[in-house]
């Protein structure tokens, strides 16, 4: 079971894992914003909130993202769905959410191009730099030696409303992508992802692995096909909007 701790600072309060990155909830109140490593999806998330559009948060670990944000969704008059595949950082993150009055849903699901039963999420071994924190894993969709999670597509889901749409899925993002290009029809909200090509696993063996590969033009690829452009780079997270938009 993994070990937390609660913590208190200017954006709430947060029952987080003990083994966390550097800067990722700084416990002073007075820690700088330049030092939370969830700034850029945060930073760029709150440059496009609109009246009474939703939040949906895929990969919201011990949901940081989901408060810091929901609280200026729910002001505009939206609400916060928040998704997370690992069972453990998924009560962090209902916790959290409830301690903070957010308002939406939580789901222990994880998100993935189709509704498949069951997809494997290796459970954590915490080691090197490279995977050091609870954070840093994510599903693999060909083993079966790990937790054992439902999955579903965002557009099994019917969310209302969809105005931003993040994702965090380690290596996933494009799979979550192609499982929502009915939402992405239907509501085109604006869209920050990660892309980066670290392990996101830890083999019998010991060593990290990743198990998707996708080249970053397959996401460029795919943002072509529903229309989206990409606009904006911060390290590892893109935004992306719909072209109508750019064009405005």
């Amino acid at each position: 079971m993994i070990k937390s701790k609660i913590i208190e600072n200017k954006w709430g309060s947060f029952n987080v894992p003990l083994r966390l990155p550097v800067g990722e909830a700084p416990p002073l109140p007075d820690a700088p914003w330049n030092k939370l490593i969830a700034a850029p999806p945060i930073s760029l998330l709150r440059e496009n909130i609109e009246d009474g559009k939703n939040l949906v948060d895929v990969g919201a670990c011990w949901g940081f993202v989901s408060v810091v944000v929901g609280r200026e969704v729910m002001k505009s008059g939206g609400k916060v769905f928040s998704f997370e595949a690992n069972p453990e950082l998924f009560k962090l993150m209902d916790l959290n959410l409830q301690m903070n009055g957010i308002a939406g849903e939580a789901h222990h699901r994880a998100v993935f191009d189709d509704s498949r039963s069951l997809v494997c999420f290796p459970e954590p071994i915490l080691g090197n730099e490279i995977l050091s924190t609870y954070a840093s894993f994510g599903v693999d969709p060909d083993r079966t030696d790990g937790w054992m999670v439902n999955a579903v597509t965002l557009d099994s889901m019917n969310l209302p409303n969809v105005g931003m749409l993040k994702i965090d899925a380690e290596g996933c993002d494009l799979k979550v992508l192609i499982g929502a290009k009915d939402l992405l029809s239907l509501h085109r909200p604006i869209i920050v992802f990660e892309y980066t090509t670290c392990a996101t696993c830890r083999g019998a063996n010991g060593k990290p692995y990743r198990p998707f590969r996708e080249p970053f033009e397959d996401y460029e690829k795919f943002l072509k096909s529903v229309d989206y452009k990409i606009v904006k780079r911060v390290k590892n997270d893109y935004l992306a909007i719909p072209s109508e938009k750019v064009r405005q």
